[in-house]
This record gives C-alpha cells, sequence and structure tokens, in this order.
C-alpha cells in the first residue's frame, strides 16, 4: 500500500457499521461487522498476501456510506 491512511467517520446515534472490501471486479475479499462505539477506531488488515492493484474500501453505518480506494503496490 502506498503509505498509510486513516479514515475517519462521524457517528451520529450509530455504533454498528460494516467494513468492506471488494477488488475493482466487485468481488468482496474481506468483510467485518464492526462495533464503532466509545470511540472512532483506525483498523489494519494485512494485505500482504493479496495480488497488486487497486481495491475498493467500503465503511457502512446505518444509511450512510464511505467509499475509498487504495493501491497495493
Amino acid at each position: 500500500m502506498r503509505g498509510q491512511e486513516v479514515y475517519r467517520k462521524s457517528i451520529a446515534h450509530n455504533p454498528e457499521g460494516k467494513l468492506i472490501i471488494e477488488n475493482l471486479s466487485g468481488q468482496m475479499l474481506y468483510t467485518e461487522d464492526l462495533n464503532l462505539s466509545p470511540a472512532p477506531r483506525s483498523w489494519q488488515l494485512d494485505v500482504g498476501g493479496w495480488p497488486s492493484g487497486v481495491y475498493v474500501v467500503r465503511l457502512q453505518v446505518g444509511a450512510e456510506q464511505m467509499v475509498r480506494k487504495f493501491v497495493k503496490e
């Protein structure tokens, strides 16, 4: 991965969410149900065994969704 990125999202009244990582073909490679309380967290995931490429990270909290991409070299 290029550098290290931390994703932060304000969460109003909903402490549960879901983290999803997909490749650009839409294949789900990782999913995790999250407990986002009492405070914002950061997550680390070892992607060392994954092929080089662009991946999509989705954080779903209630009806809201944040989407970011990262590149693994």
